[in-house]
């Protein structure tokens, strides 16, 4: 209730003081006992008081006014607020203001008291409302109502009495922009910018994002509803992968001039940039048939790849890889292989550039094949080999690409990792053109590295009658053998009992007519002889010999190997052939 509350209630609407008759025939009844004169005296003076109440009543009607019309135009929060009683003896009494607020969705909050006072606004007698405390009195986005009281006396019987009334006003302010944000995080495309609307066109937008990073922010010149909003700067520099920020819309005014009242945030996610994982910083080996497979920690919408080299290559791009392939192989190659850009299907630029340098491995270089091309007089009984100079990594799927030329029935032999002999097995066919070779290609002997051989190659030899070259450890005599029948016996000198000459089956597998032989006698000591005649392999290191510093033979004297003057030397030199057998027995 407005103003004093021990007073009576309030009257709704214009007081209105007519005169009672009825009440003055009960005020002279209530005096009839004094006297029929003094009744009537009593009852004079009150037609007579009505009489000018009626007068007076007319004459002046309560009244109250406000400067706020019921349902007007919005008020701006500055306006000002005046009010007003009018009235013979008519009293403002006091005033309320109630704000509700108004959502921008229409919604309201509850009625809240606004605590306001009255000051006088001049000599006319109104009065302009304002805040009670350092609030303002009004603010945007409210629903008020303005209550005010005023009190009337009114002249009555048997007393004068104070009648009140109660006018109510209810008006509205203007609305504040309010931006339309999203309630889920925004994820546009890398540096593309990003827009939200507002409840009412604007003039200006100011926003800040948390983490720190560059930001511009503008209003739409086509469509002052919407404003943007871009973070980083050219290309996005400035950003971090991946990474979420908060844009707070601080401060922003509409083209009426209203502000925004409270700040608003809203979260914006930043693609990330797409890097390549485990890039080798060594060179790549790229065998023959192989592919290398460059991947991404994320999708790959396009990527710029490019080559060094004029070997042709195949560059795809499949989703988060990039895969490189040579259709036309080439050994002994370098080049490199580049991505200088890329981007994700949301735009993003690739993190860091790559460059991976690439090699093939060198070709496999042609082996030795013994007995040579055009080589007349190989015993049957002979082993041809194949040396490679260098080790052969898959024995297996070499032998596959060995051959001999007609068939022989036998099989290869690897005596080492890059020398292979085909062991017949009986001996070879005599007096036969044979062809043995190695079949070159990415299917054939590889070295370790992985190159292979770019050609075929082989060697035709022709077989002689057999021969065979035997030595009796207990005899010390060599023993030449053509078709089965010695043709010629000769001592020498073997291994003494800490170096013993090798016993089984062997073979010659070269030919040297001199060579440097150094090494340590069982004894210890160092031997170091440049000139050694009319020399013959047969097994590692174990050689058949001249050795003209030996005196005497028959008898056992050398390190392991069969040892003979220097002429005999020279006759089994020439009578022998690479592959002739050599059987050792005690």
């Amino acid at each position: 209730m407005l103003g004093n509350p021990s007073r009576p209630e309030p009257v709704e609407g214009p007081l209105d003081f007519a005169g009672e008759p009825a009440g003055l025939v009960a005020i002279a009844s209530r005096f009839r006992p004094l006297g029929v004169a003094a009744a009537a005296a009593i009852v004079a003076v009150g037609a007579w008081y009505a009489t000018q109440v009626v007068v007076l009543d007319h004459s002046a009607s309560a009244a109250v006014n406000a400067s706020v019309a019921q349902g007007g135009s919005p008020l701006r929060p500055d306006a000002t607020i005046l009010v007003s009683a009018s009235g013979a003896g008519v009293e403002l009494e006091g005033a309320q203001l109630f704000r509700t607020e108004v959502s921008d969705d229409g919604s309201r909050s509850a009625e809240q008291a606004v605590p306001v006072r009255l000051q006088s606004a001049g000599e006319d007698g109104s009065f302009q409302v304002l805040s009670a405390n350092a609030a303002p009195l009004l603010r945007p986005d409210g629903a008020y109502r303005l209550a005010l009281r005023v009190a009337a006396p009114r002249p009555a019987l048997p007393m004068p009495r104070t009648d009140f009334l109660d006018q109510q006003y209810r008006f509205s302010t203007v609305t504040s922009p309010h931006p339309r944000l999203p309630n889920t995080v925004m994820r546009p495309r890398w540096g593309d910018p990003v827009s939200f609307t507002w409840s009412e066109p604007m003039q200006d937008v100011a926003a800040n994002v948390q983490p720190a990073a560059p930001i511009r922010t503008w209003v739409d010149p086509a469509d002052p509803t919407r404003s943007w909003v871009q973070l980083g700067g050219e290309s996005g520099a400035g950003l971090a992968d991946g990474q979420t920020y908060a844009i707070t819309v601080a401060s922003a005014q509409s083209t009426d001039g209203m502000t925004l009242q409270e700040p608003a945030s809203f979260e914006v996610a930043v693609p990330s940039r797409p890097h390549f994982v485990d890039v080798p910083t060594a060179p790549v080996t790229l065998h023959y048939a192989e592919s290398f497979t460059l991947k991404s920690d994320g999708d790959l919408a396009r990527a710029d790849v490019s080559t060094t080299s004029d070997v042709p290559t195949q560059i795809s791009v499949d989703r988060n890889q990039i895969r490189l392939a040579l259709p036309q192989y080439r050994q002994g190659a370098e080049f490199d292989l580049n991505v200088t850009s890329a981007t994700s299907p949301q735009g993003a630029p690739l993190g860091q550039p790559v460059r991976i340098h690439f090699v093939t491995p060198p070709a496999l270089e042609a082996p030795t094949v013994e007995p040579d091309d055009g080589t007349v007089g190989v015993q049957p009984y002979s082993h041809p080999a194949i040396t490679f100079p260098e080790p052969v990594a898959d024995q297996a799927a070499a032998t596959r690409a060995l051959q001999i030329d007609p068939p022989v029935a036998g099989h290869w032999e690897w005596t080492s990792a890059r020398r292979a002999e085909f062991v017949p097995n009986t001996r070879l066919p005599v007096l036969t053109d044979l062809t043995i070779g190695v079949r070159g290609g990415p299917d054939g002997p590889r070295t370790v590295a992985g190159g292979y051989l770019e050609d075929d190659v082989s060697a035709t030899f022709r077989t002689t009658d057999f021969k065979k070259i035997e030595v009796s450890l207990g005899r010390q005599t060599m023993t030449l053998f053509e078709n089965g029948s010695p043709i010629r016996t000769i001592y020498v000198a073997t291994g003494v009992s800490a170096a013993p000459t090798p016993t089984g089956t062997f073979s010659v597998y070269m030919k040297a007519p001199q060579m440097r032989f150094r090494g340590v006698n069982p004894d210890g000591s160092h031997y170091d002889i440049p000139d050694v005649h009319w020399v013959m392999p047969f097994w590692g290191d174990y050689t058949i010999h001249g050795a003209y510093w030996r005196p005497r033979f028959g008898v056992p004297g050398s390190d392991g190997c069969v040892s003979m003057t220097d002429a005999d030397a020279k006759v089994v030199y020439d009578w022998a052939d690479v592959g002739t057998p050599v059987v050792i027995h005690s």
